[in-house]
């Protein structure tokens, strides 16, 4: 692809990116105004770190239908969630930034998603999580591996009281030009997916 075709696609996918992240921002703003904060209504005081942590891990659980009710959230202002990734669980992080990274939402990334994983922690069995110690990591190689200049990574959840933003990583390489996206943690899967706004290429992977 010519370069001035390439950097115009790139600038275009940067565009929905951000009016994504825009979108979500909106609905996350009743509840939690200060999404830097990372602050839950209810939660008391307690530290971010703890915040951030009882988000990931069970915060979202006491919805019994919040896959629903955000699917329905994210419609309401023309967004949808890829859900293609669901091959490796553990993996799926990664699955959601190479959506992301490469604006194909309807692409299963599976070998790459692997390559950075061996790459970046050979003997880690686990889920890769958004806030752990090999998140940024991941999203340096990302954008090396593909060229998109992702700067930060926000997570979104549903809690009762609905859609919350939470702290992710970031690559402080890209801050200056880079952009922000957003991936949702679903429930009860723990499973990552990437927030778009390109329904078209969304409904074909769900069709394949």
């Amino acid at each position: 692809m010519p370069r001035r075709c390439k950097d115009e696609w790139r600038g275009e996918l940067e565009a929905e990116q951000k009016m994504v992240t825009e979108k979500i921002r909106a609905l996350n703003a009743d509840i939690n105004p200060n999404p830097e904060e990372q602050h839950i209504r209810g939660a008391g005081n307690v530290d971010q770190a703890a915040n951030r942590k009882q988000v990931f891990n069970f915060r979202d659980h006491v919805v019994p239908d919040a896959m629903e009710q955000m699917k329905k959230a994210l419609a309401g202002v023309q967004l949808v969630a890829s859900e293609v990734s669901r091959r490796n669980q553990n993996n799926s992080f990664i699955d959601a930034l190479l959506q992301h990274a490469t604006g194909r939402y309807e692409k299963r990334n599976f070998n790459l998603s692997h390559t950075i994983r061996k790459e970046v922690a050979p003997n880690f069995k686990g889920m890769f999580l958004p806030d752990e110690k090999y998140a940024r990591e991941v999203l340096e190689r990302v954008n090396a591996k593909t060229g998109s200049r992702i700067w930060k990574v926000t997570v979104i959840v549903w809690t009762i009281d609905g859609p919350l933003m939470i702290g992710g990583t970031q690559d402080n390489s890209q801050a200056a030009a880079g952009v922000e996206v957003v991936i949702w943690r679903q429930h009860p899967s723990r499973h990552f997916v990437a927030i778009t706004a390109d329904t078209a290429s969304v409904r074909k992977a769900k069709n394949t």
